[in-house]
């Protein structure tokens, strides 16, 4: 289909319901209709087999075939186009089994109009458009399903692997399979950073194991370290972004794919995988090969010595001391509201984590942790701490008076606990920390300095 043409086949035995439904179509105001008539089902799917339609518009009873046979024959011939079952008064049973079968609609002979036939093909159009989206998407979730079974493994192969030897081929071969490869390689970078080097590989030569390290601009390996983001290279004869290694053309290799070991930003080796076929990697490829990658290089950078090797009180943890370690020895789930992380810069940040062992066959052999940051709420609580230890200290400072004070009504003395008579302002300055400044208010000036005040007033 494109946007002005709408290709019909319509398998119609009735020649006057053949005319009239072709007669509807050409009264579409905005689409145009390219109609193919069939009075016969084996007609009907030897056109199928030539070319294709958008929509089918099918009798179910026609000379050559009868009944729900007629529908799944065409179904099957081509599943993946609508089909817009015509049927008459007698057959609507049969249409609406049709319909719960997969066709997209069914109309009454005799009983539709030119407008509804056109909404019911544009309708029928975008389910169908819509349902074969929806399967391309469970597709696309079940292989995932089955990269995440398999990465799943990769995690806990990588966790009880003894040395590293091992644990490269843990990585090459999950990932020679995950993706259908014909040579998965294994490199890491050095300390430095400055040499990239083969440390397993399968497919190549064991030779080139420690012995193979590619100049920088030789190579897709080099490019990705480079860039820090994953490549692809769809055909090495025309591949013109780096220099390609003579063994590639050696070995007849047409495609490949390499993505970067990161940890943080960091760039600890490559991953890179060939085929012999020329290949268009998806970008569903390229995230799985990413896990796998990342988790290739947490497992080769010990991750206690990396973000776990600090307590609290900023002293360093043994590894056989860290409690995430010892869920795994002890089978014990272990939470804490205060656990130190490093990050790559060496500042160390609070987290609250929580680690259960991961059980496979009755055995322990890994753990699973999860921590949050809480560097934010560590700063809250840090200052709500200094908060109440300022209005702690403020209240111990502050002296009160309370209860009722017996207080003169002529002179406004008050007499204290001792049964004295005291002036006010030494009453209250003896037992709070208020100071008095004595002035005269207007009422009393006037009347003890009365010649004075009306002089200055």
């Amino acid at each position: 289909m494109n946007d002005t043409m709408i290709d019909i086949l319509l398998i119609e035995d009735n020649t006057d319901d053949a005319r009239l439904t072709s007669a509807y179509l050409s009264k579409a105001v905005n689409t145009r209709y390219k109609i193919d008539h069939c009075d016969m089902l084996s007609k009907g799917l030897e056109h199928l087999a030539e070319g294709d339609a958008d929509v089918i518009l099918l009798d179910l009873n026609l000379s050559d075939s009868m009944g729900l046979r007629t529908f799944e024959q065409v179904v099957a011939a081509m599943p993946d186009i609508p089909i817009i079952v015509l049927t008459g008064h007698a057959d609507n049973e049969l249409a609406a089994q049709a319909v719960r079968k997969g066709a997209q609609d069914y109309l009454v002979k005799g009983q539709f109009e030119a407008g509804q036939l056109h909404l019911s093909i544009r309708y029928a159009i975008e389910r169908n458009k819509m349902i074969l989206e929806m399967r391309k998407a469970e597709e696309i979730i079940r292989q995932y399903s089955r990269s995440l079974e398999r990465m799943l493994f990769i995690s806990r192969e990588a966790t009880i692997a003894t040395d590293l030897t091992s644990l490269y081929q843990t990585f090459d071969s999950a990932s020679k399979e995950i993706l259908n490869l014909d040579f998965s390689t294994f490199m890491l970078l050095s300390e430095d950073k400055k040499m990239l080097t083969i440390q397993h590989c399968l497919g190549f030569p064991e030779t080139l194991i420690g012995n193979f390290s590619p100049v920088e601009g030789q190579g897709l390996s080099t490019f990705v370290v480079k860039n820090k983001k994953p490549e692809t290279v769809p055909d090495f004869f025309s591949e013109t972004r780096f220099e390609v290694p003579a063994l590639v053309m050696q070995r007849n290799i047409r495609s490949a794919i390499a993505v970067p070991m990161m940890m943080e930003d960091e760039v600890h080796g490559v991953l890179i995988g060939h085929t012999l076929n020329r290949r268009e990697f998806t970008q569903q490829d390229i995230n799985i090969y990413q896990l796998i990658a990342n988790q290739a290089a947490v497992a080769v950078r010990n991750i206690h010595d990396v973000i776990h090797s600090r307590r609290t009180d900023g002293e360093y943890l043994l590894f056989e001391d860290c409690p995430i370690q010892k869920v795994i020895s002890t089978g014990e789930r272990y939470i804490s509201r205060d656990e130190i992380f490093i990050r790559k810069d060496g500042n160390v940040f609070p987290v609250s984590m929580i680690s259960a062992p991961l059980v496979e066959e009755g055995k322990i052999v890994a753990s699973i942790t999860a921590f949050r940051d809480i560097s934010e709420r560590k700063m809250i609580e840090q200052e709500r701490e200094k908060l109440i230890a300022d209005l702690q200290k403020a209240l111990a400072e502050i002296k009160t008076l309370q209860g009722i004070l017996p207080i003169c009504s002529y002179c406004k003395k008050i007499r204290d606990d001792k049964g004295a008579w005291t002036q006010m302002e030494a009453y209250i300055s003896e037992r709070t920390d208020a100071l008095f400044s004595h002035g005269v208010c207007h009422d009393c000036a006037k009347k003890m300095y009365s010649e004075y005040y009306e002089e200055h007033r």
